[in-house]
């Protein structure tokens, strides 16, 4: 046996998070996490950990895959789609890290998969996306340099998100 380092009391602990999947709709989110992942077809996608935000299912977390490199051209194509719907509605105009899209904020609209026998259960999917209501857009519009001739105009700070550089 081990000790704990104190007593440990369950009225006293947070009720465990139900892994249920979350009514199909529009929800506000904020994507958490952005990274490129090997698919086990060879290709590469973009894999997004949204938090819910609102009006419910606060704190909840939804994934989704945007399949960016795949050999099937159709495939790329709705990728593409997809990437540009996000970006959008995060109010980026460009985008080359995935770094560039963590914390933007957008509603996703969440369906329930079908199932599979793969996976018998259904889970949640994102559907699409688009702009929050009322939501200002996040990126700045470039400001405009006077550079005398053979001067090398500074460098960006490509470090920090875009709606985090003000």
């Amino acid at each position: 046996m081990a000790y704990l380092g104190q007593v440990y009391n369950e009225a006293d602990l947070p009720q465990e998070d139900s892994y249920e999947p979350i009514p199909a709709g529009w929800y506000d989110a904020e994507i958490k996490e952005a990274d490129i992942k090997e698919a086990k077809s060879g290709g590469k996608y973009i894999n997004l950990q949204f938090s819910i935000t609102g009006p419910t299912h606060e704190g909840r977390i939804v994934f989704d895959l945007i399949n960016f490199i795949n050999r099937n051209p159709q495939t790329m194509e709705i990728a593409h789609k997809q990437l540009g719907s996000l970006i959008r509605a995060i109010g980026l105009v460009r985008v080359e890290d995935t770094n560039e899209l963590v914390g933007g904020t957008c509603s996703i609209k969440v369906g329930l998969s079908k199932t599979t026998e793969e996976y018998p259960d259904p889970r949640n999917e994102v559907k699409g996306y688009k702009k929050k209501e009322g939501a200002v857009p996040s990126f700045q519009a470039p400001k405009s340099v006077q550079v005398s001739p053979g001067a090398v105009p500074p460098a960006e700070d490509k470090s920090t998100p875009p709606w985090a550089r003000r």
